[in-house]
C-alpha cells in the first residue's frame, strides 16, 4: 500500500530493463549488426565484441565506485533524502536519454561508447538507490529491498524474452526505445 514502495518497484524495473541489454543482449546485438564490418576491418568478430563487453562491464564497476563518493559528498551538501536521489534520479534520465541517441548509432566505436557510459551512469546512481531504501524502509528494508528487487527482476525476464522476440524480427529500434 505505499506509494514510495511502489515507485521503487517501477524504478527498479526500469534499471533492469537497461541492464538486462548490456548483460545478456549485447554482445550478440553487436555481432548481427557490427559483425561484418569487424570482421573485415579487425578479424576475430567474437573476440572484439568480448572485449567491447567487457569495456562496458568495466565502466560500471568504475560508475560504482565514482557514484558511491558522490553520493557521500552529495548528502554532505543536500542532507540525507536528496544526496541519495540525486545520483539514481540524474543516472536514470541520463541512461534514458542515452538509449534513445544509441537507437540512432549506425558507427560500431559511437555505439560501444554510448553502452561504457550507460555501464558507467547505471552502476553511479544505482548505490545510491539502494540507499535510498533504508530512508523509506528502516528497520524493514530487506523485505523492501527484496520485493523491489523481486519485481526488477521479473521485468528483465519479461524484457529478456521480448528482446529475442523482437531481435527475431530485427527490431532492434523497439529494444532501445522500451
Amino acid at each position: 500500500r505505499s506509494p514510495e514502495v511502489w515507485i521503487i518497484c517501477g524504478c527498479n524495473a526500469a534499471v533492469n530493463l537497461g541492464w538486462i541489454f548490456l548483460n545478456t543482449w549485447l554482445p550478440p546485438y553487436l555481432e548481427k549488426t557490427y559483425g561484418d564490418y569487424l570482421t573485415a576491418t579487425i578479424g576475430d568478430k567474437s573476440a572484439v565484441v568480448g572485449a567491447m563487453t567487457a569495456m562496458v562491464g568495466l565502466a560500471a564497476i568504475c560508475g560504482g565506485l565514482v557514484g558511491g563518493a558522490t553520493t557521500d559528498r552529495l548528502v554532505q551538501a543536500f542532507g540525507l533524502a536528496w544526496g541519495r536521489r540525486l545520483p539514481g534520479m540524474c543516472a536514470g534520465v541520463t541512461v534514458c536519454v542515452l538509449y534513445l541517441i544509441a537507437s540512432q548509432m549506425r558507427d560500431v566505436w559511437i555505439f560501444v561508447g554510448l553502452m561504457v557510459v550507460i555501464g558507467f551512469t547505471i552502476e553511479f546512481g544505482l548505490g545510491a538507490s539502494w540507499a535510498v531504501y533504508q530512508d523509506i524502509a528502516g528497520k524493514h528494508v530487506a523485505s523492501v529491498l527484496g520485493i523491489g528487487n523481486m519485481c526488477g527482476n521479473l521485468a528483465a525476464g519479461a524484457f529478456a524474452w521480448l528482446i529475442g522476440y523482437l531481435a527475431k524480427d530485427g527490431n532492434w529500434q523497439t529494444v532501445f526505445y522500451i
